[in-house]
């Protein structure tokens, strides 16, 4: 007799009342965890090395970016969660939206803040600025197959939707939230 695998965390949050207020809550978690590193890194007077596409001096760049950081990463998971909520085909069902953006929620900036955020704060803190270049060549690329990972896992799960529709699903919100917060966050 086949068994349904046990829900996950990210399912279990998505699927009961309240996830909606669940993922903006851990949304906006993440985003102050994000300033206040941010704020640490300006207070320092560190600089980003490389190019900037917001015409901000490079000297008040991260005080800039802590004030930036909560809107900024809320709007591009609103926007992932409301591309693959339609791309799900789940435009009409009740509750749908407040699951795909608890899923986002969790699956983007949870990855974000293990597989970028603790990484970067543990180089700054051990080697300083100059270790944090090496540190985004590994945690970008972890980061994002592990939010494709997790999402699609999630969407499948959730949604009772193929494997192939989980995945576009996933990767169209990304793409497009990656751009969104690519042209502010560093």
């Amino acid at each position: 007799m086949d068994e349904e695998p046990e829900l996950g965390l990210i399912e279990r949050w998505s699927m009961t009342e309240g996830a909606l207020r669940r993922g903006v809550g851990f949304a906006l978690l993440a985003g102050l965890a994000w300033a206040l590193f941010l704020l640490g890194l300006g207070h320092a007077g560190e600089e980003p090395s490389g190019p900037l596409i917001l015409p901000i001096p490079r000297a008040s760049y991260y005080h800039v970016e802590a004030a930036l950081v909560i809107p900024v990463r809320l709007l591009a998971v609103t926007l992932f969660a409301g591309v693959a909520h339609r791309l799900l085909g789940q435009r009409g069902e009740e509750g749908a939206f407040g699951a795909a953006f608890a899923i986002v929620a969790l699956a983007a900036e949870g990855s974000a803040l293990l597989f970028w955020l603790l990484p970067d704060v543990v180089a700054y803190a051990s080697g300083g600025f100059d270790l944090l270049g090496a540190v985004v060549r590994a945690a970008a690329p972890t980061t994002a197959v592990a939010t494709l990972a997790f999402a699609t896992r999630s969407f499948r799960r959730v949604f009772e939707v193929s494997l192939g529709r989980a995945f576009g699903a996933a990767l169209a919100g990304f793409v497009l939230a990656g751009v969104l917060s690519g042209l502010v966050l560093r």
